[in-house]
């Protein structure tokens, strides 16, 4: 599947600091095209939007939705860690609203400023005694693409979740499906060779046929 690349104008500074997080923000044309994947939502949509960015992809989401009428409430659940991109991303959610506002369809958007997989990881754990784990109905992401080794947060908290996984797109892709509603639906940006080998056969049992 296509992957999306830096913004142009991003300085070096900028590009290393994407580099270290693994974050490659979406252009507007591979948003949009992600966007039309989604076929019939419920009335009220859960949308989960895990490692956001300034938001694209949420906003391609809400002017599809608003062009065509597919629900009457959209309640949006955006992550992302990079603080430094938070402004932007409410400047969005801001537009969003407004959008909806325009078309007579209520709108809710919950920025978390937080890391995705830790935050969300204990909550799947299956513990009876812990805070229930959100659930949404759709969910669009461009994940994070980094190596993540064996002694890192990230692996760890994963682990606690069942996931064991040497990359951030696939654990960002193996919590999102578990946070999905059963009949959720679920568009991503993933490299072309995605959960290909023995090593990946742990995630690929979450996605049967």
């Amino acid at each position: 599947m296509t992957t999306s690349i830096p913004f142009a104008e991003a300085g070096s500074e900028s590009r290393q600091r994407q580099g270290q997080l693994g974050q490659f923000l979406t252009p507007r044309p591979v948003a949009e095209f992600m966007a039309s994947l989604f076929t019939r939502l419920p009335p009220v949509v859960r949308l989960l939007d895990a490692g956001a960015g300034a938001g694209a992809l949420t906003r391609a989401f809400v002017r599809r939705v608003c062009r065509e009428r597919m629900a009457q409430r959209i309640e949006v659940t955006a992550w992302e860690l990079d603080a430094e991109i938070l402004s932007r991303l409410q400047a969005t959610m801001d537009e969003c609203d407004r959008e909806c506002l325009a078309h007579g369809i209520d709108f809710v958007s919950t920025v978390r400023n937080g890391d995705f997989i830790q935050d969300t990881a204990p909550l799947l754990a299956g513990d009876l005694f812990g805070d229930r784990p959100p659930a949404f109905d759709a969910a669009i992401t461009n994940p994070p693409y980094r190596k993540i080794n064996t002694t890192s947060a990230e692996r760890r908290a994963l682990r606690v979740a069942g996931v064991e996984t040497s990359n951030l797109y696939t654990g960002f892709v193996a919590l999102i499906q578990r946070l999905l509603e059963p009949d959720g639906q679920l568009v991503a940006i993933t490299p072309r060779s995605f959960c290909n080998g023995p090593y990946f056969r742990p995630v690929r049992r979450a996605f049967p046929g």
